[in-house]
């Protein structure tokens, strides 16, 4: 009962780190600073997926990809829409 405790508080407390950081992010930075999160968010969940995939899966797992992936829609969604002429403009602005 107990490490199941601990275990809840662990991951609350990840979602309420994540939802801060992005409310921190989306309330004071541009444009360009909120894409290049959605990239930074992207490579850590392709690279937090690509680790999970070579292991053996667990709850543990499978909830911080989940919260990987939920940190990725979130802070990518404002640029679902837009064309791929502006999403190459940002992304090269992200690389220098």
């Amino acid at each position: 009962m107990k490490k199941k405790n601990s275990f809840c508080k662990r991951r609350i407390t990840i979602q309420f780190l994540t939802l801060f950081i992005l409310t921190t992010l989306f309330s004071c930075g541009n444009k360009q600073e909120k894409f290049c999160y959605c990239m930074d968010a992207g490579k850590q969940l392709n690279d937090y997926a690509q680790k999970v995939l070579q292991s053996e899966l667990n709850s543990e797992k499978i909830n911080r990809l989940a919260a990987y992936r939920k940190t990725k829609r979130e802070a990518c969604s404002a640029f679902e829409t837009m064309g791929g002429d502006e999403l190459l403009q940002l992304k090269a602005a992200c690389q220098k």
